[in-house]
């Protein structure tokens, strides 16, 4: 019987860490696996310096949105649906479901707004779509967690809720 040296595992360490990389690369290792709630599939942000595969918005305040934006997406069925998935996920825990500022979350911190008063009617789409995207006074900024579609979805659904 031959005596394995070291240089005789090579190969099969070879295929061995060949193997565990495809296998961390599949559907079911990655953090995209469609049983994980989207809030939490991307609890990890960028490096500094990152640029997304789509491009990067360039920085935009909220009245620089509120002048220059306009809302591409129809508000049609499959964008209020898709908008009103991403409302309960990210903006129910403080808005409410009616987002009147009535979210399970709301009585531990500062009051949110209630998104139906005449103001928030008054206030652009643009606006709005900053707001998603940059985050408020204490709201976090969604920008990295929601892409630009699903935020116009966004804008659309909180019309819907405000009744225009």
């Amino acid at each position: 019987m031959r005596r394995l040296k070291s240089f005789d595992l090579i190969p099969v360490s070879l295929s061995l860490l060949i193997a565990c990389s495809l296998c961390g690369c599949s559907k079911w290792g990655s953090m995209d696996h469609p049983s994980l709630p989207r809030a939490l599939s991307y609890s990890f942000s960028p490096p500094p310096g990152a640029v997304p595969v789509q491009g990067v918005e360039p920085p935009m305040t909220q009245e620089e949105a509120d002048q220059r934006l306009v809302d591409p997406v129809p508000p049609d069925q499959a964008s209020l649906e898709e908008g009103k998935k991403r409302f309960e996920t990210f903006c129910v825990p403080c808005h409410g479901l009616d987002a009147k500022g009535q979210g399970p979350v709301a009585p531990k911190f500062i009051p949110p707004p209630d998104l139906t008063q005449d103001l928030f009617k008054g206030r652009t789409d643009g606006y709005i779509y900053a707001t998603i995207r940059n985050g408020g006074a204490i709201m976090p900024a969604f920008g990295e967690r929601l892409s630009p579609r699903e935020r116009w979805d966004v804008v659309n659904y909180v019309r819907r809720l405000q009744g225009k």
